[in-house]
């Protein structure tokens, strides 16, 4: 009798925890393969990642962003990015944070990712591929943090996959917090190999603050193709800023 209660109360703990868990991943795709407002994407090796919007899977509202790879023998990475001008947030700690939900991610992962760009320098820079996102999870919420000098430029943000699987993002957020939370990657500026000028003009259009960072203006980027190659040297999201080499910041190629 005492083992048939024991049994019961694991079954009863087992709907709602095990239930809560399995809700997380419950969902069906809808999917639109286009950059959304505010943002661009595309893959290292064209073809082989899709980027857009998902009205299927999504945190909170009715969209999330999503990137895909095209197989499960995919090479190269995938992104959705966007840029800031760094004028809010200089001589401040930041914090890039959302809510990620990965399915079969494998080979390096994926994650969040952040660089700050300042006159002839990488500043600082983590794109999370030395704690991945792996496998497959439900809703979670991520972050990277960084400080951002008196002097920078610029900060990039956005997410990643490198390899196989595919990441959905929703609710993001770009914002200052206290010197008591810790940065994840206190790495010391390096040469970028571009002048100031040129990096100040690549800036030079970018908002002041990110935006569409909970995907429901799901109206097609304007002007940054979803699924075209790259025009960005691949260490430019992947690589430590101890070796990046900082390209210039064009659209992505204007492909299909």
């Amino acid at each position: 009798m005492q083992r048939r209660h024991l049994v019961a109360l694991a079954a009863i703990g087992c709907a709602v925890g095990c239930g809560a868990a399995a809700d997380e991943l419950i969902g069906v795709p809808n999917r639109t393969s286009t950059a959304p407002a505010g943002w661009f994407g595309g893959s290292s090796v064209e073809g082989n990642f899709f980027v857009g919007f998902d009205r299927g899977i999504r945190h909170t509202g009715g969209v999330a962003g999503f990137i895909e790879a095209a197989s499960v023998a995919t090479e190269g990475f995938g992104v959705l990015a966007q840029q800031v001008k760094a004028d809010r947030y200089r001589g401040q700690r930041v914090r890039w944070s959302g809510w990620v939900r990965g399915r079969e991610l494998g080979s390096l992962g994926g994650g969040l990712w952040m660089r700050i760009d300042g006159p002839g320098t990488l500043q600082g820079f983590d794109n999370m591929l030395d704690r991945p996102l792996l496998g497959t999870s439900g809703w979670h919420e991520v972050a990277v943090v960084l400080d951002v000098p008196a002097n920078a430029i610029g900060i990039a943000i956005g997410a990643l996959v490198a390899g196989p699987g595919e990441l959905v993002v929703d609710d993001l957020k770009l914002e200052i917090v206290g010197k008591d939370i810790g940065a994840t990657s206190p790495l010391v500026a390096a040469a970028s190999g571009v002048d100031s000028a040129t990096t100040a003009n690549n800036y030079a259009r970018s908002n002041l603050s990110p935006v569409n960072l909970d995907f429901e203006d799901n109206r097609a980027s304007a002007s940054r193709n979803h699924h075209g190659t790259l025009a960005f040297g691949a260490d430019y999201f992947t690589t430590s800023p101890k070796r990046a080499r900082r390209p210039s910041w064009p659209a992505t190629s204007t492909g299909e």
